[in-house]
């Protein structure tokens, strides 16, 4: 009977012991993790996000402005406003926003790289005066970002330019297989054209699909349109599609994106064997 009474005492030891570091665990990620925006505020960087994708940082600016004002705003906000002053030619408003996301601890490696690409500007800036060359604050700002994020290829990527136009062509070439180590090895912009196009396609009717677009050799127009063969059952030119395509593009990225659950779902069929019978 005492044996059974410890064995339940243990027991329940261990459980309570559990709901505490559970609760702890808890706590330390609530910490960690600051307050999310509102649906209405996603949406609204997003836009803001499309906006400078397609060249138009004024109204990006307007967007971010508007999300910093407000609480519980993404936290990203003021490296974003950064980079969209850096796009729309305002470098006064670039260094401002960028050493704010610092000061707040946040994308603080990326926006030191923001700020060595304003003194890149400001050195081929004639009209600007500077005790200290823009050039060797870039640099001291790269190194700075490398410093606080060694796994950021982009400040490598930055100061490999700077370093070739400083007729340092070894160190930047160093620099240049430095970024290169740290880079994801999908083509990430190539990936999301890719499978935005698929996704939007999968949803139409085969009769409703758009004309082929066969004369290009853009792979974001040739395998949507290898999908959208398939979807016709047109197999013989989708297969003339993809051979087309194969070699545009690494055979990883390739394989990847043949792999996409919209065109996966014909992967058995006898013409397309050729890609797909060893995946």
């Amino acid at each position: 009977m005492l044996m059974l009474i410890a064995v339940v005492a243990t027991g329940y030891a261990g459980y309570r012991l559990g709901q505490a570091s559970e609760r702890a665990a808890e706590h330390a990620a609530a910490q960690r993790i600051p307050a999310l925006a509102s649906e209405e505020q996603m949406l609204a960087l997003n836009r803001a996000l499309q906006m400078l994708r397609s060249g138009n940082p004024s109204e990006a600016i307007t967007i971010l402005s508007d999300l910093k004002s407000q609480s519980g705003s993404h936290p990203s906000v003021a490296y974003l406003l950064a980079l969209a002053g850096l796009q729309n030619g305002d470098r006064q408003l670039a260094s401002t926003a960028a050493n704010e996301s610092i000061s707040l601890k946040e994308r603080v490696s990326d926006s030191l790289a923001l700020l060595a690409v304003v003194e890149t500007q400001k050195a081929s800036d004639r009209t600007q005066m500077a005790m200290v060359d823009p050039r060797r604050r870039a640099e001291s700002f790269l190194r700075e970002a490398m410093a606080v994020d060694p796994a950021n290829p982009y400040p490598h990527f930055e100061l490999a330019t700077l370093l070739r136009y400083q007729g340092n062509r070894q160190e930047a070439l160093q620099e240049i297989e430095a970024a290169k180590a740290r880079l994801n090895p999908m083509d990430s912009h190539l990936v999301m054209d890719i499978t935005s196009r698929l996704l939007r396609l999968e949803s139409l009717a085969a009769v409703d699909l758009p004309p082929q677009q066969t004369s290009t050799n853009d792979p974001r127009e040739l395998l949507p349109a290898a999908y959208a063969a398939m979807k016709r059952g047109d197999f013989d030119q989708a297969a003339d599609l993809l051979r087309k395509t194969q070699p545009l593009m690494d055979r990883e990225l390739f394989i990847y994106l043949i792999n996409d659950p919209a065109m996966r779902r014909f992967a058995k069929e006898p013409k397309l064997a050729e890609f797909y019978s060893e995946k």
